[in-house]
């Protein structure tokens, strides 16, 4: 397994892969950064992720990596760049799965088409974690390509909590409110729940105008990390406190119970772990129409959730709208959405396709 710098989804999927591949025998070994191999724990990685401009230390990082590729009957790279790095290194048969788009801005457009097309070409098997991006692998050269799920971990347990009805939420939101012992807010107002790091492509501008517009209609919460800058930036023109930022919580999946919406408004996804866990528990979902989102909240031409056009504030505060106002949509959403979230692949499940994917390879 090769990957780069990731502390969020992809490196979540890559241990729980690396787990369940193990438990079924196999010997797999991590090409990481340390700060990947520290956030997950990964005490046996190799660190041989290219850092810096120094020629010696990338000389040896490569030659490292080229001797570990050289010994495996499989090298899978997860992203863009790790599967540069991995076929650049001469791994063969190598699979590399694309877990995010490259964004306008990330790179030059001549750069990051280059770059598309160089792993597109090298690599043996091409995987995307939402259809569109499998469709602009083949759009650039590769030569066998699959929609790979991505399953988030969570899932299985909170199928298994039982499901809350939408009065049932009121009442736990209310206490949840007053636990946070906020001046101004109200809680018997409803809460709308986003689960996000505080980065560009979350858009968090855009959930602080959707909390302007519900304010005195609903709590709205922010879940997650933040870039300190970014957050900084963001929070200094909520001048009237309505969107509420409370970092990383352990307590995620009694929110997901508690909430009446969740939403989601980045500028792409593949297949968000947070949108799966929110059906899962139930949890009514308004989220941007991109990526691999409407993978998850549609099936044939039934649509479980509320899709909006990226950016668009309005339109996302009267989704959130319909849903806080028509409990029996609510509640149909809820009941829907958690039964769709239970015909998905659970992990072990997603070990044993990858496992017949590197044996055809």
């Amino acid at each position: 397994m090769v990957l780069g710098r990731a502390t969020g989804g992809i490196g979540v999927h890559v241990d729980s892969l690396t787990t369940e591949l193990r438990a079924r025998g196999h010997t797999v070994d991590l090409l990481t950064d340390a700060l990947t191999a520290a956030t997950f724990s990964w005490d046996d990685a190799h660190l041989h992720w290219p850092h810096g401009r120094d020629p010696r230390r990338l000389v040896a990082a490569r030659r490292a990596t080229r001797a570990l590729a050289h010994g495996a009957d499989v090298v899978h790279a997860h992203g863009h760049q790790a599967g540069a790095w991995a076929a650049a290194a001469g791994a063969s048969p190598l699979v590399v799965s694309l877990h995010n788009a490259i964004l306008p801005g990330t790179f030059p457009r001549p750069v990051a088409t280059g770059l598309q097309r160089f792993v597109a070409r090298r690599a043996d098997l091409v995987t995307g974690a939402s259809s569109d991006l499998v469709a602009e692998a083949r759009r650039h050269g590769a030569r066998w390509t699959e929609l790979a799920e991505v399953p988030s971990p969570r899932v299985p347990a909170l199928l298994r909590t039982p499901l809350r009805a939408v009065a049932e939420r009121r009442l736990a939101s209310a206490a949840f409110v007053a636990s946070l012992e906020r001046p101004g807010l109200d809680p018997a107002l409803p809460l709308v729940l986003a689960v996000a790091r505080v980065a560009p492509q979350k858009r968090i501008d855009v959930l602080l105008e959707v909390a302007r517009r519900l304010r005195g209609e609903a709590t709205v919460v922010l879940v997650g990390s933040a870039d300190a800058d970014l957050l900084g930036r963001i929070m200094a023109q909520d001048t009237a406190g309505d969107l509420i930022h409370l970092g990383p919580r352990p307590d995620l999946d009694e929110l997901y119970a508690t909430a009446s919406v969740l939403v989601l408004t980045s500028t792409w996804e593949a297949r968000a772990l947070v949108v799966q866990e929110a059906m899962a528990a139930g949890l009514p979902v308004v989220a941007t129409d991109t990526g691999g989102i409407p993978d998850l909240v549609r099936t044939g031409e039934e649509v479980v959730g509320e899709l909006v056009p990226v950016g668009d504030a309005a339109a996302t505060v009267a989704a959130i709208r319909r849903v806080l106002r028509d409990p029996a949509r609510a509640e149909y959403l809820s009941s829907r959405g958690r039964e769709i979230a239970g015909s998905w692949a659970d992990l072990a499940a997603t070990a044993v396709v990858w496992e017949n994917w590197y044996r055809r390879l």
